[in-house]
């Protein structure tokens, strides 16, 4: 089995990598579980330190070039998860950029053996069910995510591919408005002065990477009858506080930790305004998502995850 992951020198690419070497064993789209026996991760940058395994391939290149993804896929890819952040390659028009690639996606599938599964790794900010009365997503994310969503049903209708949209949360230390909890978070654990750029008490609908990278793989392994039923699934979290993780520190520690030093970042502030605290995970539960961590789970996934 041929897995391709899109956005896969990431902080969620790499942990999807872990996961889905870790399983070893995939569905395919006719329901036959089948080893995997290569996996291509395609970003446009890599950092120093990536994961490394026999069966782990990595192509870098611009993620906008027309007909890449025919290029690294062939005619033999089963699966692919479509993990990358578009709105780094043009901050100015995300949406197009992340159309343009799930267009170039789609015609990739056209030429394969057999119609491959696609998992999108979309935003909770696309979830509008919090506000019944806005029609649309308050933030340029949560739009970008929501026209991404759209893309992939039509492709499904169309018996392009079989299309599976998970939306997740904030994923600490991964870029976005969590990012900046990677280096807080160590620096507290470490006992360093830290920065804060947001109020300690602003709740964040948050989750790990490594359990994003789960939950992804869980999207995969679910029968095209579950996704029928529910359609898009917000993936399990848990919303947390930078008072919260404060306390985790502390425990993790066993001494006290210090407060972070408050410098509020008004853009970043601004932005996190306009996220949901929270959506809803009970379908996704149903399921058999496993919940989202809690804020010693989050730590000790933050504490142990590779440092690039």
């Amino acid at each position: 089995m041929q897995v391709v992951v899109i956005g896969g020198a990431g902080v969620l690419g790499q942990a999807l990598l872990r996961a889905i070497v870790a399983r070893g064993v995939l569905t395919r789209s006719d329901a036959v579980p089948a080893p995997v026996r290569r996996v291509i991760a395609v970003d446009r940058s890599h950092p120093p330190r990536l994961f490394v395994e026999p069966r782990v391939e990595y192509v870098r290149a611009d993620l906008g070039s027309p007909r890449l993804l025919q290029a690294v896929m062939g005619t033999a890819t089963d699966s692919v998860f479509h993990a990358w952040d578009s709105g780094g390659a043009d901050r100015s028009t995300p949406s197009l950029a992340l159309s343009d690639s799930l267009r170039d996606l789609f015609a990739a599938c056209q030429l394969q053996s057999s119609r491959p599964k696609i998992v999108l790794a979309s935003s909770f900010a696309a979830d509008c069910r919090a506000e019944p009365a806005r029609a649309l997503p308050a933030s340029q994310g949560g739009l970008t995510a929501l026209v991404g969503e759209l893309l992939l049903e039509e492709a499904r209708r169309r018996g392009q591919v079989d299309g599976r949209v998970l939306r997740l949360p904030m994923i600490a230390a991964a870029p976005g408005c969590a990012e900046f909890l990677g280096e807080l978070i160590a620096a507290l654990h470490e006992g360093r002065p830290a920065r804060c750029p947001i109020p300690p008490d602003a709740p964040l609908w948050l989750t790990s990477a490594p359990a994003a990278a789960r939950a992804l793989v869980h999207a995969h392994e679910l029968p095209p009858a579950a996704w029928a039923e529910t359609g898009v699934l917000n993936a399990p979290a848990c919303t947390q506080s930078v008072n919260a993780l404060l306390h985790a520190v502390a425990r993790s520690t066993g001494r006290p930790v210090e407060s972070p030093a408050l410098e509020p970042d008004p853009s970043l502030c601004e932005a996190l305004a306009q996220y949901p605290h929270r959506v809803a995970i009970d379908p996704a539960l149903t399921l058999g998502f496993e919940d989202g961590p809690d804020g010693d789970a989050l730590l000790r996934d933050l504490v142990t995850a590779p440092h690039p």
